[in-house]
């Protein structure tokens, strides 16, 4: 058996599995789905785009969108059931609601965003550089008076509860999958302090 890897893509899959049996057709429909995240990383970035560089045009906006959709190792992984898509898709959703609320701050994008960030990290740890990037974010729009101390509570307070849910989710996954102790810990924090 594998060490533990991240179960947040594997949350994903896990209807599809219910609907079939048959591994073929739920790698297919794996397929689909990475290829309809690369279709809606194109929309979130032209989306992005637009509202960054209001200075330029909007068809060189798309054809930016486009050829950074297309990025090589966007479409090679989109052929095979890893995260990459879903975690490039997730984080040009996260980048949205980010600008949604420095530009309008609402209590409904700070859930929302807070949700998506811990989601992302149930996807793959490597994420917890864009919660610490995140966590900095907010707290520099709360310095400089941008959002409301409230937006950065909610927020935070989100983060936190969706983060312990995702750590106490992974615990009972991990004891319920692995039945040899050193096995999940190879891809956890613990295992790769010693080689930093």
């Amino acid at each position: 058996m594998w060490p533990y890897y991240a179960y947040g893509y594997g949350m994903l899959l896990a209807p599809i599995c219910m609907i079939t049996k048959n591994g073929v057709w739920v790698y297919r429909i794996a397929i689909i789905l990475n290829a309809l995240f690369l279709c809606g990383s194109f929309i979130a970035l032209n989306e992005i785009g637009k509202r960054m560089f209001c200075n330029i045009g909007k068809r060189f906006i798309l054809l930016v969108s486009f050829c950074i959709t297309l990025y090589s190792s966007s479409v090679f992984f989109a052929h095979m059931t890893m995260t990459e898509p879903l975690l490039w898709f997730g984080f040009c959703c996260f980048a949205l609601l980010m600008l949604n609320i420095i530009k309008d701050p609402k209590i409904s994008n700070c859930i929302l965003s807070a949700i998506l960030l811990a989601y992302l990290y149930m996807v793959h740890m490597r994420v917890v550089v864009v919660i610490i990037s995140s966590v900095m974010l907010m707290v520099l729009l709360a310095v400089t008076k941008k959002i409301k101390i409230k937006h950065i509570i909610i927020w935070s307070g989100t983060l936190g509860i969706f983060l312990i849910i995702s750590i106490i989710l992974k615990n009972h996954i991990t004891a319920a999958l692995y039945t040899n102790p050193v096995l999940p810990g190879g891809n956890d924090y613990a295992a790769q302090t010693d080689k930093v």
